[in-house]
């Protein structure tokens, strides 16, 4: 009978730890880098664009060229999504777009997966524009 008390108690601590894993949040470091005017705001957000009410998205005024870095919290581990960036260069959190769809605003995407193991992305706008020669 002991033994069985034993086993059920040694399966119930390794659910419970396996379902408090599962669940963990991290606290996500994201650095932007290439930023290259002193002006407007940097956009991020986390998560599909399709689905707003899910996004972690954070804002920053630009005050000098080179990185800025954000913070988001409770970010679930192991989630595999989108990182989009815009260097809002006017203010008006809008991407702009010439008559070919290029953004004329320095702007990047890519696939992250968030993980406790390494809570930070990095993440470098690029000028489409300028390197298409427009």
């Amino acid at each position: 009978m002991g033994t069985k008390r034993f086993v059920l108690a040694l399966l119930s601590v390794v659910l419970l730890s396996t379902i408090k894993v599962m669940g963990q949040r991290v606290d996500l470091e994201i650095h932007v880098k290439g930023i290259e005017e002193a002006k407007g705001k940097v956009m991020i957000a986390l998560g599909d664009l399709n689905e707003p009410q899910k996004l972690f998205t954070g804002i920053k005024e630009v005050t000098e060229t080179g990185e800025l870095t954000f913070l988001l919290q409770g970010i679930p581990d192991g989630w595999e999504t989108d990182l989009n960036v815009l260097h809002d260069l006017d203010g008006d959190t809008q991407l702009h777009i010439n008559a070919n769809g290029i953004p004329t605003e320095p702007c990047a995407t890519a696939k992250v997966k968030v993980s406790a193991d390494n809570p930070s992305v990095e993440i470098t706008l690029m000028n489409v524009l300028k390197m298409i020669g427009g």
